[in-house]
């Protein structure tokens, strides 16, 4: 899945979407989670539920006169960063709000590559 159709399927679906990038057979899983504006305060997730083998895909929508901004992460990138409360967890805007996350669609095509190359 590339950038436009992450943004497209957000838009269109809200919160939570799972999905599946194909190539070849091979593929890597991804979960995007997006929220409205960045007034809010992050993406709510709980941390026993950052699967370990999905890449994580952050949208903040924005308002309608800016584009949506993309932050790509990993699982052991994610779960360090979500503060768990009692009965919820939240991963906070400004913990992946750096160029270590903002628009890395190259993760994705490391995590193909490496399913590739680790399939049996």
């Amino acid at each position: 899945m590339d950038k436009q159709l992450a943004q497209h399927r957000t838009q269109e679906q809200g919160s939570r979407i799972a999905a599946a990038a194909h190539l070849n057979y091979e593929f890597a899983m991804y979960k995007v989670k997006s929220i409205s504006r960045r007034k809010n305060v992050g993406w709510p997730m709980s941390k026993s539920k950052v699967w370990s083998n999905v890449l994580y895909v952050f949208v903040c929508l924005n308002d309608l006169s800016k584009p949506p901004s993309f932050f790509v992460a990993t699982p052991s990138e994610v779960r360090p960063r979500v503060n768990q409360y009692r009965t919820r967890g939240i991963l906070n805007f400004g913990s992946v709000n750096s160029p270590q996350f903002r628009d890395r669609w190259d993760k994705i095509e490391v995590a193909i590559h490496n399913a590739r190359t680790t399939a049996p």
